[in-house]
């Protein structure tokens, strides 16, 4: 977690997941708040998360 909170914050973009490594609902919960902290396009705000089993 600590990787992707320097992720978050330093403004990097992340295009390599692995499939297989589950996350618990308090891990993703934590991600989903620090990435709304990230710019979006043009500064729209328009967000849309999604999130599988």
């Amino acid at each position: 977690m600590t990787e992707f909170t320097q992720l978050v914050e330093e403004r990097r973009s992340a295009s390599n997941f692995l499939a297989d490594m589950p996350i618990t609902k308090n891990e993703l919960n934590d991600i989903l708040s620090l990435v709304k902290l990230g710019p979006s396009a043009f500064n729209l705000q328009h967000k849309k998360y999604i999130t599988c089993k």
